[in-house]
C-alpha cells in the first residue's frame, strides 16, 4: 500500500501568507510567515511540524515556602497523522 505524500502544511502555509499580507498596512519589504517548531527528519514520512506542549511548575523550598521562580519545560509531539488532511504518514526504521 502506497500512500502520496499531502502538501497539506505548503499548502495552508501559502494561503496564510496570502491572507496575512492583506492585513498589514501600508508598503512593506522582506515578508515571510513560516511555521514555528518546524522538524527535520532524514528520512520517513513526518509531519514537519510538530506541536509543542508547555509545562511550567512552582517547587518549594525547604523551608516550605514556595520558590520564587517557575520551573518551564516543553516536549514535541511527533504526529502519526497528517493533522490537516488525516493522511495516516508512513514511517520507515524503528517506530516513533
Amino acid at each position: 500500500m502506497t500512500t502520496e505524500k499531502c502538501n497539506c502544511f505548503e499548502d495552508v502555509l501559502n494561503r496564510a501568507k496570502v491572507e496575512l499580507k492583506k492585513q498589514v498596512k501600508g508598503e512593506i519589504t522582506e515578508f515571510d510567515v513560516r511555521w514555528m517548531n518546524y522538524s527535520f527528519f532524514l528520512s520517513g514520512d513526518y509531519s514537519p511540524v510538530n506541536p509543542q506542549l508547555e509545562m511550567s511548575y512552582r517547587e518549594f523550598k525547604r523551608s516550605g515556602e514556595p520558590k520564587v521562580n517557575l520551573t518551564k519545560k516543553q516536549i514535541s509531539i511527533t504526529c502519526s497523522y497528517c493533522p490537516m488532511c488525516g493522511r495516516e504518514l508512513a514511517k520507515t526504521g524503528g517506530e516513533a
